[in-house]
């Protein structure tokens, strides 16, 4: 694959860099919205000075152009309550228009940027693409751009990006390519996949990577400049096994994916945390085997979500539960993201966690989990307890900032076993 990178001057990029921007003069520009918000799939609408000029645009769309003033507007998007997730005032750059707005992220956590569109076509059998990644939950990632013959083992990244970021335009021959994106630095920490990215000739493309519904996977759309939008969503889940049963229990499990085992535990003596495995979204076969006993049952996953698979209670009739986990990293430096699974004996009792004295979470039932937020981190050497339906504590417990933990509350009633563990 032959591939080039050029810098191009790229003003009024993001929409942070232009709030607050006066003057210009009072002529007009283009301006349309793009909605990439995984808490926003049926429609927002683009409100410029008090008037909504592009409405029901749904996940993976853009809006029409609509011609808005180079003076200072005030902008908001507004979700389909006609609730404000975005505001912001700014002023615009005739000569650089037309404008792309890209509104990403999630309820609560909205990210946006101005994408400019006026880059001058590339070369015959060339392409431009640029990338902009606005998944802040996936914390680093690579992207790759895989040709004919290109396998990802031997393939070296296009880019490498922290989020927010909007790299500047490579030039790409022209064909079609297979899109990956990886954590940084583990191809086996794999992302999206994506085959059929066409560059055309002499095109001009934008790809716009944002986060999926567990955080952690990635949905990407690319913008023809000027013209069409696509939209690629992820079409995988995350799945583990938690083995949480008394000890001496030897569990096993392991899941039909695309015509392929996946091992999710591995003869592992209770109680034990499997990791993450990549799998295809749908109803699923997961097999689980306990003290040499195997069962069968099926799950269904929702594409773009993380999932925990709770085995827990006695372990001659043990129950299970599937859990959607949200993977999501902080919204804040100063905090820590921290859920509770209870999966400790029989008992429907509530449970509730503390670290440091902090209540974090509370009513967490057998077979759940609740998330909570831990503030004013880090905590070292700190307390953490368990109350109500299991009693827990431990000591010399550190929290970081901006990470995200499990606390697992596993094991019998009368001897629980707990496990804080980091997830990110």
């Amino acid at each position: 694959m032959d591939i080039s990178r050029r810098t191009f001057t790229l003003a009024g990029l993001a929409a942070t860099a232009l709030a607050g921007c006066g003057g210009g003069s009072s002529s007009n520009t283009n301006l349309r919205l793009l909605n990439t918000n995984v808490s926003s799939p049926n429609a927002l609408s683009l409100e410029v000075n008090g008037t909504v000029i592009s409405s029901g645009v749904a996940f993976g769309q853009a809006g029409s152009y609509v011609s808005v003033g180079t003076d200072t507007n005030t902008v908001r998007v507004l979700d389909q309550n006609g609730t404000a997730i975005y505001s912001s005032s700014f002023s615009l750059s005739g000569s650089s228009g037309p404008y792309t707005l890209v509104v990403a992220g999630f309820s609560g956590a909205t990210h946006t940027t101005t994408l400019t569109e006026n880059q001058s076509s590339a070369a015959s059998s060339r392409a431009y693409l640029r990338i902009l990644d606005q998944c802040p939950d996936a914390d680093d990632i690579d992207i790759y751009m895989l040709g004919d013959g290109e396998t990802l083992s031997s393939a070296t990244p296009l880019v490498s990006l922290s989020s927010i970021t909007l790299a500047g335009y490579y030039t790409l021959n022209s064909g079609t390519y297979t899109l990956v994106v990886t954590g940084a630095g583990s191809r086996d920490d794999v992302r999206l996949t994506q085959s059929g990215i066409t560059l055309a000739s002499t095109s001009v493309q934008t790809l716009v990577l944002s986060s999926a519904a567990g955080g952690v996977l990635v949905d990407a759309t690319v913008v023809l400049q000027q013209s069409t939008v696509t939209s690629y969503r992820n079409t995988q889940s995350r799945l583990r096994v938690v083995s949480a049963l008394p000890s001496q229990a030897v569990a096993s499990a392991s899941v039909t994916s695309s015509g392929s085992a996946i091992s999710l535990l591995s003869s592992l003596v209770s109680p034990a945390i499997g990791t993450y495995s990549l799998v295809a979204s749908g109803s699923l076969p997961v097999s689980l085997t306990l003290n040499g006993t195997t069962t069968s049952q099926t799950v269904a996953l929702t594409a773009g979500n993380d999932y925990t698979l709770l085995v827990y209670g006695d372990p001659a009739s043990p129950q299970t539960t599937l859990l959607t986990d949200s993977n999501r990293l902080p919204t804040s430096s100063t905090t820590a993201n921290v859920r509770l699974y209870h999966a400790c004996g029989t008992s429907t009792a509530a449970t509730a966690l503390s670290i440091g004295y902090v209540p974090i979470v509370s009513g967490v039932t057998l077979g759940s989990s609740g998330l909570g937020v831990l503030s004013n981190t880090p905590y070292s050497s700190t307390q953490l307890t368990v109350s109500g339906g299991v009693s827990y504590s431990a000591s010399d417990i550190a929290v970081a900032s901006n990470g995200l933990y499990s606390m697992f509350i596993m094991g019998s009633t009368t001897s629980p076993v707990g496990q804080l563990y980091r997830e990110r």
